[in-house]
């Protein structure tokens, strides 16, 4: 998850580890019953690296109860098609 400036609103990702497809949905919480993330941070490393990608989108500052859907599905198109290192370059 990352979370927006001032805990306002927040991204949940989930990437497939095989092919690194990721799926991340804009929340405008993260009480308990909008998300649950059983996992501690630390055990997630290539969810963790994902959100720090994200962040090249969206700066720690970013509000994202301000931020369209249509933003996040544009970045995560630009995220999911990017060449990656571990998976001999491809997309």
């Amino acid at each position: 998850m990352v979370i927006g400036k001032g805990h306002s609103g927040a991204l949940v990702t989930r990437v497939e580890r095989l092919t690194r497809y990721t799926v991340t949905k804009r929340i405008l919480d993260k009480l308990a019953r909008t998300v649950t993330d059983p996992y501690c941070s630390w055990q997630r490393g290539l969810n963790e690296n994902t959100n720090g990608l994200l962040l090249h989108y969206w700066p720690k500052s970013t509000d994202f109860r301000l931020i369209h859907d249509e933003a996040v599905c544009s970045n995560l198109i630009q995220l999911n098609n990017r060449p990656r290192k571990v998976i001999l370059y491809q997309t």
